[in-house]
């Protein structure tokens, strides 16, 4: 739900070092943008490689192992340093640190064994049966847990206040009792014991609150602002973005029963929320999505082979979730600059700019990126 007064001057906060000096100016439209009152262009998030600077990282900062990919704070640091030197971050882009456990890692701090692949991170079922299984509820000792809160602590001091390090990824509702329980299993037990499944949604929903003040409480800038992984977005108070991409598989009854209750539960104790709505199999569920008050916008991920969120195939949702008041999150990938432009050129000219967030989801030249924000800042109103 967004606060009110968002679109007055917030707090004075650091200004990210020496990589986004603007960052002030950028916070306040990300905070108006989720107030509903963003003024001028769209919110824009776009990454260049700077003039003269070569792409890819240098030998010495090469993952070799999983440990390094995942759980080497020093490296991850290292490694976005060297990112943030070699790159600029105009518009609304932010220099931001995500240091994940995979998505979901909630399941982990729970008891699921973690499985760090190279390419994924993997949780093990360990729910045989849901009768045998104590109550879902925080475990503060647990090794996986305290890895991880350890690394984010860790980034956060190696930061030194030159970027935000992001609250992770925990994932929620069935998706975290899906890793818990596995996917089939969880799909029959929608059917033969669904007042279980909905118990355990309760005292799934008090626990992730557990873990997520803990790493607000970490990670939160000095006027109390927060970064939620994956999808580039800053909040003023508590952001989050929500998801249930196990909603694919199910219908809209089983979906309002479970799901969006759970996500009501939690939109509800959150400052700003962004729904992760991943792929057309998840499109049924917009309607209950859209009934939740405290969801602030719509996250689209149009998903392989799809086209990207400029295509008109994806005006129905956009019109929808405008209708009901809230923003919307659109990727933009397919093509070249030209591409980029005629396709968020039509955008604006159907649905306006203050409700918009292109993301640009391919790092450009400096040119590229300086000749995208000439063109909304002069067309894009």
């Amino acid at each position: 739900m967004t606060q009110s007064g968002s679109c007055t001057e917030l707090p004075r906060v650091h200004d990210l070092g020496r990589y986004k000096p603007d960052w002030p100016v950028a916070r306040e439209r990300m905070a108006d943008w989720f107030a509903g009152c963003l003024k001028g262009r769209p919110l824009m998030s776009i990454e260049v490689l700077r003039d003269g600077a070569e792409d890819g990282v240098p030998e010495a900062l090469r993952i070799r192992s999983t440990h390094d990919q995942y759980r080497s704070a020093e490296l991850l640091s290292a490694r976005y340093r060297h990112y943030c030197e070699t790159h600029r971050f105009l518009a609304e882009s932010f220099p931001n640190l995500d240091a994940n456990f995979g998505p979901g890692s909630l399941a982990a701090y729970l008891g699921s064994p973690l499985v760090f692949r190279p390419e994924s991170v993997w949780f093990d079922r360990v729910v045989e049966d849901w009768s045998d299984w104590p109550e879902i509820r925080p475990l503060p000792d647990d090794p996986q847990w305290l890895e991880h809160y350890r690394l984010i602590q860790e980034c956060q001091r190696l930061a030194a206040g030159d970027w935000l390090v992001t609250i992770p990824d925990l994932v929620e509702n069935l998706d975290t009792l899906a890793s818990l329980r596995g996917t089939e299993q969880l799909l029959f037990d929608l059917i033969d014991q669904p007042e279980e499944i909905e118990r355990r949604l309760w005292e799934l929903d008090d626990v992730y609150f557990y873990y997520y003040d803990r790493f607000y409480d970490l990670v939160h800038d000095t006027a109390g602002g927060s970064s939620f992984t994956a999808f580039r977005i800053w909040g003023p108070g508590r952001c989050a973005k929500l998801q249930c991409d196990f909603s694919a598989m199910i219908g809209p009854d089983l979906f309002r029963r479970f799901v969006q209750p759970s996500l009501a539960r939690q939109s509800a104790r959150l400052d700003q929320v962004i729904y992760h709505l991943d792929g057309p199999d998840a499109i049924k569920h917009l309607p209950a999505l859209l009934e939740i008050e405290g969801i602030d916008a719509i996250q689209w991920t149009p998903g392989d082979p799809n086209p990207d969120g400029t295509h008109e195939r994806w005006y129905p949702l956009y019109e929808a979730t405008l209708a009901a008041g809230k923003r919307l999150w659109i990727p933009v990938a397919d093509g070249d600059i030209e591409d980029w432009i005629r396709g968020c050129s039509r955008l604006v000219e159907r649905f306006g700019a203050t409700s918009l967030y292109l993301n640009f989801l391919t790092v450009m030249t400096q040119a590229e990126g300086e000749r995208l924000l000439e063109t909304a800042e002069s067309c894009w109103r």
